[in-house]
């Protein structure tokens, strides 16, 4: 029992720490399932395990109650783990789409280019929206007249920037969502296996104990 629970905290430390020694084998989504699986396979065997020596009062289990407590600690952890990165990666998310909301929108600033302010106020409602959109627009000059706007190259290079800067963030959201479920689907994922491995492993535990007492 005791190497049950060595292993089950060994596999629960291993992706932590090989981030920092074997970092892109611990990245493989392969050997991240693959630890999640097997973490998942022997903590219900070893805390229905437990139980039994605890209900039979073997000798084997010493300290019963601790064991079931640790067994039960490791899954609660990792669930809760879990449950903490997705809600962290969704903060984020929601962090990032607040940061980049726009106080005013680019329909309003045109808005601006035509009224009766001053030529260069006008132009520079115009320079933000290709900024923001890439789109050349007309401004109200002093005259009355209407002029389109002529990007230098340094507003050229200000609207990549934007650009490059929206798709990053959008790749980064699109990031955060796929970790965030796959993080609700492991913690779903090991609580149902807890709950029908440890159901099965009882059964089978006790069907054993059965028979090994109705042997003359």
């Amino acid at each position: 029992m005791k190497y049950l629970l060595a292993i089950c905290y060994i596999l629960f430390f291993i992706p932590f720490i090989g981030k920092f020694i074997f970092p892109i084998l611990i990245s493989n989504w392969i050997v991240n399932w693959f630890l999640i699986i097997l973490l998942s396979i022997l903590l219900p065997i070893g805390y229905a395990k437990s139980l039994t020596d605890c209900a039979n009062g073997t000798e084997k289990a010493k300290k019963p109650a601790t064991t079931i407590n640790e067994f039960l600690f490791i899954f609660c952890l990792s669930i809760g783990l879990h449950v903490f990165s997705s809600q962290t990666l969704i903060a984020t998310d929601n962090l990032l789409n607040a940061m980049a909301t726009e106080k005013v929108n680019s329909a309003e600033i045109f808005q601006l280019t035509y009224k009766d302010h001053a030529e260069k106020n006008n132009r520079g409602f115009a320079q933000i929206i290709y900024w923001r959109q890439g789109v050349l627009i007309q401004y109200k000059l002093n005259s009355g007249a209407y002029k389109l706007f002529e990007p230098s190259q340094s507003d050229i290079d200000m609207y990549r920037e934007n650009v490059e800067l929206k798709n990053k963030k959008q790749a980064l959201n699109a990031f955060n969502k796929e970790q965030s479920i796959i993080a609700m689907y492991f913690s779903l994922f090991q609580i149902v296996s807890f709950l029908l491995i440890t159901k099965l492993s009882l059964y089978l535990l006790e069907s054993k104990a059965k028979a090994i007492k109705s042997d003359p």
